[in-house]
């Protein structure tokens, strides 16, 4: 009977402790957590963007839920949301102030280009060196060269079709 006195005692004990830090710290057994919302008719971007919030706080029960409930209302709220936190970024971007001109500047000479010449590209192929004197030899020298197999008539009637061909 003695250890069912002192097994009462303690818990009797116990439960004062607990009445006590109920009473005096209400906010101490979640002080991580931020204070309910009260629930109000929200967007489901709205809703999305708290549960990213709580995904990054490391809520991530909360989160999810949150990500669920945004989902079933728009299936499509995960590119709803990043449109708007893309052209929220950009309107927050401000442009550099473009500097006044100043007399002082002297202004750029414009530039002459000479006039190019308007080849066509079959006069461009018809300086390259005949078909015959053309050897296919490997950047390394002891490597054989694939192109090198192909015959000689072969080679001939391809060179034909790419000039006769532009």
């Amino acid at each position: 009977m003695a250890a069912n006195d002192e097994l009462e005692r303690f818990r009797e004990e116990w439960r004062q402790e607990i009445r006590e830090r109920a009473g005096a710290e209400p906010s101490s057994s979640s002080p991580a957590s931020s204070p309910p919302r009260p629930r109000t008719r929200q967007s489901p971007i709205d809703i999305y963007a708290e549960a990213v919030e709580r995904e990054q706080r490391g809520e991530l029960d909360e989160a999810l839920s949150l990500y669920r409930r945004a989902f079933r209302l728009d299936p499509n709220v995960d590119r709803a949301y990043h449109y708007r936190s893309t052209t929220q970024a950009f309107e927050s971007l401000t442009l550099a102030p473009v500097k006044p001109s100043t007399s002082t500047e002297p202004k750029p000479e414009p530039i002459h280009v000479a006039a190019t010449s308007t080849h066509s590209i079959r006069t461009l192929i018809s300086a390259f060196p005949p078909a015959n004197d053309l050897a296919f030899l490997p950047e390394d020298e002891r490597q054989p060269v694939p192109i090198a197999r192909v015959p000689d008539e072969l080679l001939g009637l391809l060179w034909y079709v790419v000039v006769h061909a532009s």
